[in-house]
């Protein structure tokens, strides 16, 4: 009854159906007054009285509710029953509690939904980098592979290397012990009637030197030329071109050349070393680099000996370092395992390297001067492109140029006074 007769419109509506109801339940009882002595025979008089009797409850109890209800609406807007007011902060009570445990549930919620995330996201990350892993584990396998063939290939040609050394009997290569290097270098005495360095004069630019023109050996007749293309070969004294000693290997290791004969005696020091016995004169020309080459003047040589890994480096390092490089050519067919293992060879035995003294005992004026008038055929002959690779002055290198009317047996002279000594086999050839 509290929730009716709380609600006004509700209770106005009550009002008019109890009216209605009691209206219907008069009309009945005059029609059941009128018909009762018709259908006296047909109805229970017991029945018809305890019928009415329950309509006048139901009367009774419409008028007390419609009562209350008036009563209600007069005081409805001044006071409130006790037990409604309790009953309406319980249920706020309940209702914010509800919502708190809703708002808790929500953030609970909204945090699983980040952690998710975030995990989600981690986890992708970590996919990624593991992704990343296996692609570079992959490659790294791969790498190794190539490594591992790589290794027995060096050591195949080590085995090879090994086994040519012991079929050529490499001997220690000493030249002797005739010359003290420290001595040679330091008692230099510069000869004032020769020009001094800073005086020579360029006949040559940002070309190679192959040879010379033929109207100038036909001028001189035999010349015997000792062209240094790098100045990493050579060791000078003090005033830069009294003295020199020229370092090199005293054996070559050519991996294309036929089984047995790949390691070879160093030519430039053994026709150095006959040259010095017979005390000829050597022209000698020097590239100081850049493609730039001097005439140094007429030299003899007076000495030689042999050097060891220490005592080289100790002279100068560039020189000894380039001299053990040098020993191997042909190095695209070489492991970097396998020329370490030849650089090795000069670590107590059996290679050493080799040193000859050259002292200049005068200078060719005649010569240099047709050098510097000749500076365009001497450019045109390095800069032939008609002529063979393998003429190339590479390393230091004893050139002999003779008249064309003078030939040397077993050998050809060339119209442009190149040096047509034995050539470089081939690969064929071996």
């Amino acid at each position: 009854m509290d929730i009716v007769t709380d609600d006004q419109e509700l209770a106005q509506d009550l009002i008019k159906l109890l009216h209605a109801k009691l209206r219907q339940a008069r009309q009945e009882l005059q029609d059941v007054r009128r018909t009762s002595h018709s259908e006296v025979a047909l109805i229970d008089s017991t029945k018809l009285k305890q019928q009415n009797q329950e309509l006048r409850e139901e009367l009774s109890t419409l008028r007390f509710r419609l009562s209350a209800a008036v009563d209600n609406e007069d005081t409805k807007e001044h006071s409130f029953p006790a037990t409604t007011i309790d009953t309406g902060n319980i249920i706020e009570e309940r209702l914010q509690a509800l919502r708190d445990e809703g708002a808790a549930e929500d953030l609970v919620k909204r945090q699983l939904e980040s952690q998710i995330k975030a995990r989600r996201e981690k986890y992708k990350i970590v996919k990624d980098e593991t992704d990343g892993l296996r692609e570079l584990l992959s490659a790294k396998l791969e790498d190794l592979e190539r490594e591992t063939s790589k290794i027995d290939r060096y050591r195949e040609q080590i085995a090879i290397a090994e086994s040519d050394m012991s079929k050529s009997g490499l001997p220690e290569a000493v030249l002797g012990e005739s010359l003290d290097v420290l001595a040679f270098l330091s008692n230099a005495q510069e000869m004032h009637d020769l020009p001094s360095i800073s005086s020579l004069k360029l006949f040559l630019k940002s070309a190679p030197f192959r040879g010379l023109p033929q109207y100038i050996v036909e001028r001189f007749g035999t010349l015997k030329l000792l062209v240094f293309p790098s100045v990493k070969e050579v060791i000078w004294s003090e005033d830069g071109v009294s003295r020199l000693l020229y370092v090199a290997p005293p054996y070559q290791y050519n991996p294309t050349a036929n089984e047995g004969s790949r390691w070879v005696e160093n030519r430039t020091t053994s026709d150095l070393r006959k040259v010095g016995d017979s005390q000829e004169n050597l022209e000698v020309i020097v590239c100081q680099g850049h493609g730039s080459w001097y005439y140094y003047g007429t030299y003899q040589c007076v000495g030689y000996t042999s050097l060891s890994r220490e005592t080289a480096t100790a002279l100068n390092t560039t020189v000894a370092s380039n001299a053990m490089r040098t020993t191997a050519v042909n190095k695209d067919y070489l492991a970097p395992l396998a020329l370490q293992f030849i650089n090795t060879l000069y670590d107590n035995g059996p290679l050493a390297l080799q040193c000859v003294g050259l002292q200049r005992t005068g200078f060719h004026h005649e010569l240099s001067d047709a050098l510097l008038s000749s500076k365009k055929a001497v450019q045109s002959i390095g800069s032939d492109a008609s002529m063979r690779k393998s003429e190339k002055i590479t390393t230091a290198s004893l050139l002999t140029l003779q008249r064309s009317d003078q030939p040397t047996p077993g050998k050809k002279t060339s119209n442009r006074g190149r040096f047509e000594g034995p050539r470089k086999k081939s690969k064929k050839q071996g």
